[in-house]
């Protein structure tokens, strides 16, 4: 009876990753009506300030995407001190680097001769960096300790406040900038204030042992290759799309990348809580067995869920949402773009895999080539039409497909 119990906490469990997801276009939902309320130009620049946190772990090394594999292995081995010394670490080189940057800005606000608007825009994007990889770090912990209602539960609160924080602070203020910045400040002291209170986890500062600091740049080396092709591919169909056809076809294109991407969000959140898994087992030794290999592919199986139901009720959700004369003319593109969504959606139990066991400079090389090639079929596809465009990102998950030689060989070897 206490087994079948358990099982079914860890099922219920396994759904708290996608909710956690699903926070984020929630909360861009009920801010976007109201921002738009204020004025066109207030929406525009609060978009610009919120994509500025997609570079948050690019700046900083991709250091804090290693976070909950590092905290499952040193749990799994029970080295509890040198996880909080690496943790302080991590803090301690985001410090540095936004630190830094900062310092800079101040000190060519004063020697150099620059724009007090473009100078207030760059500060934001190092505060927002600071601020949301900070909260990074708290989630990630989370993850890796496999407390995923916990981390669900210390979003869904400190996401709240960020929405109210915007809202509030900009009718207070009457600047969304400022704002802005405010909301991800709190959202990252709300997060800490509630890991040290209900967790009892605090992560202390050290600026000692700068040569350590250092290692873990190098650590984090192929994750950063890693997460830099991902913010290009992610942007770059949109920068030749607009070069090509001008700013007034991403009123049909855009919405179709958004529609499309959230089924791959929601199976990638899904999937991530086996980096933890099959990091902490393979410290334990019981990372070879053909139940985990049937686990893993039970989650790509169910991964494919979001992006089957789209596939299928494409054209009805596009019609609700924007409209029946734009779903006639769109639907056959989503139909597209989707395959591309399906592929990337049941590879990513075997991405977060693979991470897991340590095979970051494959991962990252895969994905690395996966990029570049992408953009080139992109750039040759775009005079053929929005058609060719959204057919031409297939080459990604096409290529990620070594994925399962890789898999399927290391569970051979280790036999």
């Amino acid at each position: 009876m206490k087994g079948v119990l358990q099982r079914k906490l860890s099922a219920i469990m396994l759904f708290y990753p996608p909710l956690e997801q699903l926070l984020i276009p929630l909360s861009y939902f009920v801010l976007t009506p109201v921002l738009i309320s204020y004025g066109e130009s207030v929406y525009g620049v609060w978009a610009i300030l919120i994509t500025f946190s997609l570079f948050s772990q690019v700046v900083h090394f991709g250091m804090s995407a290693l976070i909950p594999r590092k905290v499952s292995q040193e749990l799994a081995s029970g080295n509890e001190l040198e996880l909080e010394e690496y943790l302080g670490d991590i803090l301690s080189v985001i410090l540095y680097v936004s630190g830094g940057f900062l310092c800079l800005l101040a000190l060519g606000w004063f020697l150099l001769d620059v724009e007090g608007r473009y100078y207030t825009l760059i500060v934001c994007f190092f505060s927002i960096v600071l601020f949301q990889e900070i909260d990074m770090i708290q989630g990630n912990v989370l993850k890796g300790m496999e407390r995923f209602g916990c981390s669900f539960w210390f979003e869904f609160v400190s996401r709240s406040m960020w929405v109210l924080v915007v809202i509030l602070g900009y009718k207070l203020t009457l600047n969304i900038m400022f704002s802005t910045v405010a909301a991800y400040a709190v959202r990252a002291l709300i997060k800490a204030v509630l890991m040290c209170v209900i967790l009892g986890l605090t992560h202390r500062v050290s600026f000692k042992g700068f040569k350590r600091k250092l290692s873990l740049i190098g650590e984090s080396r192929w994750m950063w290759l890693q997460l830099v092709g991902g913010i290009v591919v992610a942007t770059g169909d949109r920068f030749f799309v607009t070069s090509y056809f001008g700013t007034e076809i991403l009123k049909d294109y855009l919405p179709l990348v958004q529609l499309s991407q959230l089924p791959f969000n929601l199976s990638a959140s899904f999937a991530q809580p086996l980096l933890s898994k099959v990091a902490r087992a393979k410290v334990t030794g019981t990372i070879i067995s053909g139940r985990l290999l049937r686990a893993i592919l039970s989650y790509s199986c169910i991964c494919s869920i979001p992006s089957l139901f789209l596939i299928f009720s494409g054209s009805t959700v596009l019609s609700v949402w924007l409209g029946s004369d734009y779903a006639v003319n769109n639907t056959g593109n989503f139909h597209v773009l989707m395959l591309s969504s399906l592929g990337l959606s049941v590879l990513a139990p075997l991405h977060f895999s693979l991470i897991g066991f340590q095979e970051d400079r494959f991962v990252s090389l895969v994905n690395v080539s996966a990029g570049f090639s992408y953009l080139i079929a992109i750039l040759a596809a775009v005079p053929f039409g929005l058609v060719a465009v959204c057919l031409a990102k297939i080459t990604y998950p096409i290529f990620q497909l070594v994925y399962l030689l890789k898999f399927f060989h290391f569970f051979r070897d280790n036999k």
